[in-house]
């Protein structure tokens, strides 16, 4: 299963066809009781929109660092390419990728599926 926490109604639709395509199911969330509540189910990936405005992604990324089951979830995150603070607190809080907004469509499809295979 795919965990996104985006808003971003493009990227939204981009991440579900892309897991229909890999034959896994997608969640979407977007505040941070959802998207923790959505990790109880063990999603392998997350994909999440650093940049929404919240703590939501930095919640969920001290969620998964902070439970030792979910030690193997791979974890994707991205920015606009000026909020290199945004970049660097997100690897510090344990994401595995961080991508700029305009490399992030360009390689979700091999990053997915290389997430995807480890199962």
């Amino acid at each position: 299963m795919i965990l996104a926490v985006v808003s971003d109604l493009m990227f939204s639709v981009q991440i579900g066809d892309m897991a229909k395509r890999l034959g896994v199911p997608v969640v979407f969330a977007s505040t941070p009781d959802s998207a923790i509540a959505r990790l109880l189910a063990h999603p392998k990936v997350v994909v999440l929109d650093l940049n929404l405005g919240s703590r939501t992604p930095m919640a969920v990324l001290e969620a998964i660092r902070d439970n030792p089951e979910l030690a193997g979830t791979t974890t994707i995150g991205f920015v606009p390419h000026v909020r290199v603070d945004l970049k660097n607190q997100a690897l510090e809080a344990g994401c595995g990728v961080v991508l700029a907004r305009s490399v992030f469509a360009e390689k979700l499809p091999g990053l997915l599926a290389k997430a995807l295979q480890n199962d």
